[in-house]
């Protein structure tokens, strides 16, 4: 799809075709931040790199013997994280040469890995979630503390203890840690310093499945084991009293019919709506709500019988994909509707055939030198095209920003703990490319 043939002005509805079917077997899937591949996790513990553009695999990374539980990219795409639940979490570099694709590093463990996240910022900070309910926060960089536990002291003394911790989640800047414990209460961690900011429970709620901040740091929201999706401010959060009960949800949903279960959810990439997919056993269910009309429900879209177990949405695009639980990955879009003229000034649209009518000297035959003479001077002219704003982006370096360039994203001032996620962030931001792998065949 040629991007310049969009209309601007045109408002984008949320995505509710399928438009590509990826048949690879994952149990989760996720875009990089180019938006061009799809990393895919198999039960057998493979990963595989989907090309949208060919809706082919360019590359199969083989270092787990278990099913995958977590993927994580880079701020730049370069870095490749694969949690399992062998124990172990792994880096790959895509911009190794090696063929097949050779470990960049491993991070071992006592116990499986149901889950593992890149900081936002920097691939050497990793935030790993292990079976027995522990969270660590691991720093490969010098200098830092290399594995932290993360521990909330208790209430009547000075000792710490772990937190039964069945979900976790950075904040879009990667300065917060939102974890979800079995009891029901969100905690939140201070990345740089590990400390606990606040502990918030949720009255009823039970054990909180999943967890997830928008885009934005606005919104933090959970699904529980009572089947209800809430949505907190995030200042409501910070603000409360230690180990308070009475913060309010901004919005809370549920299936009021069939009373199912929410396997996973996602906010889209504004952060101005969220999806859930149903944990119904014979149907593929998500089911989208109005975060800002105080989560007014939308509708809900299907695809097939098989449930969802996954979502993720596009970084840059209107559009996102669900895992379903046979393993198969649908892509989702809108059709939009091409702006021709945008492409050829003088293209007028028509919305029913009309008789065309010759112009007069519309065929003549024209002299050859003169028209290349024409062309040439053509071609040669200066084209003012105003001042060019540099983004970031995959060739450049840095996850490409929505709404702002490079030069006001540098320019805005870091606060503590954003210039402590920057150190030894190079290969984050270093250009890369990726590299080309030709097989060699030997000659009869």
């Amino acid at each position: 799809m040629n991007v310049s043939l969009l209309n601007p002005f045109e408002t984008q509805s949320l995505p509710t075709t399928v438009r590509a079917t990826l048949d690879s077997g994952a149990v989760i899937a996720r875009f990089d931040w180019t938006g061009r591949f799809i990393a895919a996790g198999l039960r057998d513990g493979s990963v595989f790199l989907w090309d949208l553009a060919t809706q082919a695999v360019v590359r199969n990374f083989e270092g787990h013997v278990r099913a995958v539980t977590g993927l994580s990219w880079s701020r730049n795409s370069r870095f490749l994280l694969s949690a399992s639940r062998d124990w172990n979490v792994v880096i790959w570099d895509l911009a190794s040469k090696l063929e097949p694709p050779q470990r960049y590093h491993t991070i071992r463990f006592d116990s499986p890995v149901v889950g593992a996240f890149f900081h936002p910022l920097n691939s050497n900070i990793v935030l790993a979630i292990l079976a027995t309910g522990e969270a660590f926060v691991v720093d490969r960089r010098p200098g830092q503390i290399s594995r932290a536990d993360l521990r909330i002291p208790l209430v009547e003394d000075t000792i710490s203890h772990r937190v039964n911790v069945q979900c976790a989640a950075f904040s879009s800047n990667g300065s917060l840690i939102f974890l979800g414990s079995s009891d029901g209460a969100i905690i939140i961690f201070n990345c740089r310093t590990k400390s606990p900011l606040n502990r918030v429970k949720i009255p009823g709620a039970g054990a909180i499945r999943n967890i997830v901040c928008d885009p934005r740091n606005r919104y933090l929201a959970t699904n529980s084991a009572d089947r209800n999706i809430r949505i907190f401010f995030l200042s409501h959060l910070l603000s409360a009293s230690a180990n308070s009960e009475t913060v309010e949800p901004i919005a809370r949903m549920m299936d009021t019919i069939a009373r199912t279960r929410w396997s996973t959810m996602m906010f889209t990439g504004d952060g101005e709506h969220i999806f859930a997919g149903s944990d119904s056993s014979n149907s593929h269910e998500i089911f989208v709500w109005d975060v800002a009309a105080g989560g007014q429900y939308l509708k809900t879209m299907e695809n097939g019988k098989e449930p969802p177990v996954d979502l993720d949405w596009h970084p840059h695009l209107s559009e996102w994909l669900s895992v379903s639980a046979l393993g198969n990955i649908y892509v989702w879009g809108n059709i939009p509707k091409m702006k021709w003229s945008a492409f050829a000034a003088e293209f007028e649209e028509v919305d029913e055939n009309v008789e065309y009518v010759e112009k007069e000297n519309e065929f003549d035959q024209e002299n050859k030198e003169e028209a290349d003479k024409r062309t040439r001077a053509a071609e040669d002219a200066d084209i003012n095209i105003g001042d060019l704003q540099k983004y970031t982006g995959p060739n450049k370096g840095g996850r490409i920003m929505l709404g702002k360039t490079a030069a006001e994203d540098a320019s805005l001032l870091r606060d503590e703990d954003q210039v402590w996620a920057e150190i030894d962030s190079e290969l984050d931001t270093r250009p890369w490319a990726f590299p080309i792998v030709v097989d060699e065949f030997e000659e009869e």
